[in-house]
């Protein structure tokens, strides 16, 4: 039953097969040119180019057979001499394959796609994995067996890929390693007419290479031709529908090479860099894309010119606080023009709404209540930094301002830095010109030096990607902030961040109060340092105290400080004994003597700075005093000597005074 079903169903398949009509092939309304006779084919095909012969020749049966055909070699001709200074074809190929040669990118053992380099020389295009395969290296020959010496000279080796060494077709080789065996006679005839063939044949890869070179310099000519005239077009455009700043603007930034991680540069758009015209029908494909890209550059130009704008802002303001500054001179701890800029009247007038400039009147208005703030101000970073000592000292905090200042004054309340980098920096540019004064001194200081230290109110930028940290980041980009421009700091809000109660010189200057019979609850620094107490280690006299007979090393209380730190790792057992006073005039003329004694320049007094340059972008640093004068006559066309302390020019506040050399003497205790 199976068979005599299936049966039936391929009959009426078939019955329904012939009686359905057949669809009659339509042809193509050029499908009658190859029928043309040659003469006319000739005159047609003479006004195209070699290239575009070869893909007519690959379009059907029909142009295969006509172009390939050997009757049709004038119309190849004909076409080459539409190319000027096409290279000519060698004798050992075909027209076809000559042309094939030049234009086709595929590979001619895997038919790949995309080969795009042509070695003349070997007469071939391969890509990389077919090299391996298909070319031999000259390394593979002996040098020294005349057979292979032989292949070497007669067989076209080429810099494959311009990698040093020298290759060869393998199928090359082989024939004409087939062909040297086969004659019995005439080897050397054959040999020298392979080498003048191998001279030549190198003269005539050099040209092809150079009209290829050319080829590729004209082709990248018209595509970017065709690039810009696109580009213009979409420009037309989009200056029509009011995108002419905003495409300023991205010009501008691509000039400038700086590339938002968020917005791709207009002119590098994939819808704009396009070698390909512009017509109304792909400006209706890709306008949508334009659109959406134009409107990133909006809000980027837009946010730009906000932070510019606000950057002004900022910029006038710090000159307002400046010449505030300059009218009411104080060695108090003072806010930053960062605590100015934060401070609440000034930030409102810095980040308003709208594009307007800062209006001064308004500032100047909310510059007439700062002396308030600034106290107010100066009393809550007191309380902040004594809250740092207090847990070292264990010292309670006081009820005043004046009170806590006064502990902070203690000698034995020292702090250190745990920041280093700026201040070091800052240090490193001031004293450039005298590398001899950069010391490796332990990092510790005293009041007030630690309230006015760099790293307090200076930092590196940040440049943040966060998007809480946008206000930082436009400061990091306001000139006027900037220490030292190419030091990379800037100004920021007074802080105690990176100020540490320093217990252990703490500990070391109770010890030698201690050895000085001082109370370390009231002895300031001030008085410390109005002293003339001298002292000696006991750690490394080994117990031994001064008798007016051995020698020791005598020196300042803060130099004690430094020997304790760096020489004995801060310990806290090292004792001290302070010399008579009587020795002092003694230890004074051998201090004075020192320097020239070791064979050192005399520590250099930089201590002042202008008043004039504080907190700008100008500001020197810390100079010597004949420094400052020509800084003033320089600078500020003042004559150097009206200038007046604590009004043109002040101490500088946290550089501690300097020390004198450690001397060698035979002291008598105190």
């Amino acid at each position: 039953m199976k068979r005599i079903a299936s049966s039936s169903t391929n009959a009426e398949l078939e019955a329904q097969e012939r009686l359905a009509p057949k669809r009659v092939k339509t042809r193509g309304k050029l499908a009658l040119l190859p029928s043309l006779p040659l003469d006319i084919l000739s005159e047609i095909f003479s006004h195209l180019l070699p290239t575009d012969i070869l893909n007519l020749s690959r379009t059907t049966k029909d142009f295969r057979r006509v172009l390939l055909h050997r009757s049709a070699t004038s119309i190849w001709k004909s076409a080459v001499t539409n190319v000027p200074n096409f290279p000519e074809c060698p004798e050992d190929m075909s027209l076809p394959a000559w042309i094939s040669l030049a234009y086709d990118c595929h590979c001619h053992n895997c038919l790949t796609s995309g080969v795009r380099n042509v070695d003349w020389m070997l007469r071939i295009r391969l890509c990389a994995k077919c090299a391996k395969v298909c070319l031999l290296s000259e390394q593979m020959f002996d040098s020294k067996s005349q057979k292979e010496r032989t292949i070497l000279h007669c067989v076209p080796f080429s810099d494959w890929n311009k990698s040093g060494v020298q290759y060869c077709i393998q199928e090359s080789e082989e024939l004409f390693t087939k062909q040297l065996s086969s004659l019995k006679k005439g080897r050397t005839a054959f040999v020298e007419n392979k080498r003048a063939e191998m001279k030549a044949r190198q003269d005539h890869a050099k040209t092809c290479a150079a009209w290829y070179s050319l080829q590729q310099d004209l082709r990248s000519t018209e595509l970017n031709n065709l690039r810009v005239k696109r580009r213009e077009a979409i420009i037309a455009k989009l200056e029509l529908l009011g995108y002419k700043d905003d495409l300023a603007y991205s010009k501008k930034k691509q000039e400038e090479c700086v590339c938002e991680t968020w917005v791709c540069p207009f002119y590098n758009h994939p819808a704009v860099d396009k070698p390909q015209l512009l017509t109304e029908r792909i400006w209706q494909n890709i306008k949508a894309d334009i659109f959406k890209q134009m409107k990133k550059v909006r809000a980027a130009r837009m946010e730009e010119e906000r932070e510019n704008l606000v950057q002004e802002r900022v910029t006038q303001a710090h000159r307002v606080w400046s010449d505030w500054r300059i009218k009411h001179f104080t060695n108090e701890l003072m806010p930053t023009i960062v605590d100015i800029i934060y401070w609440e009247p000034v930030r409102t007038l810095i980040w308003q709404p709208g594009n307007a400039a800062l209006d001064l009147e308004s500032l100047a208005a909310a510059f007439s209540n700062i002396e308030a703030f600034i106290e107010q101000w100066r009393e809550s970073q007191i309380i902040k930094v004594f809250d740092l000592a207090s847990r070292g000292l264990g010292l309670g905090l006081p009820q005043t301002h004046t009170a806590r200042t006064g502990l902070l004054a203690l000698a034995a309340t020292a702090f250190s830095c745990t920041m280093p980098d700026v201040h070091f920096r800052q240090r490193s540019m001031t004293l450039m010109q005298h590398s001899e004064d950069i010391i490796d001194d332990y990092s510790c200081m005293w009041y007030p030096e630690f309230l006015h230290h760099h790293c307090n109110s200076v930092a590196t930028f940040t440049y943040s990607d966060l998007e809480v940290n946008k206000e930082e980041n436009l400061l990091d980009d306001c000139r006027s902030l900037r220490v030292v421009e190419y030091l990379g700091c800037r100004r920021r809000k007074w802080s105690t961040e990176f100020l540490s109660f320093d217990d252990k010189a703490s500990k070391a200057v109770k010890n030698i109060l201690e050895a000085c019979r001082m109370d370390w609850k009231t002895t300031t620094t001030a008085e410390m340092d109005a002293s003339n107490v001298r002292l000696v280690c006991l750690k490394c006299s080994f117990g031994n105290r001064c008798d007016g007979e051995r020698m020791f090393t005598v020196m300042t209380w803060r130099n004690a400080v430094q020997h304790g730190m760096k020489v004995h790792w801060g310990g806290a057992n090292v004792q001290w004994q302070r010399i008579s006073d009587e020795d002092y005039p003694s230890v004074a003329a051998l201090e004075s003597k020192e320097p020239g004694r070791r064979g050192v320049p005399a520590p250099i007094c930089r201590k002042w700075l202008c008043h004039y340059c504080r907190e700008t972008t100008e500001d020197p640093g810390e100079m010597t005093l004949e420094r400052l004068r020509q800084h003033f006559d320089l600078s500020h066309e003042i004559d150097s000597s009206d200038i007046v302390l604590h009004r043109d020019f002040y101490v500088a506040l946290d550089s501690p005074p300097t020390q004198p050399l450690s001397v060698e003497m035979v002291p008598r205790a105190c």
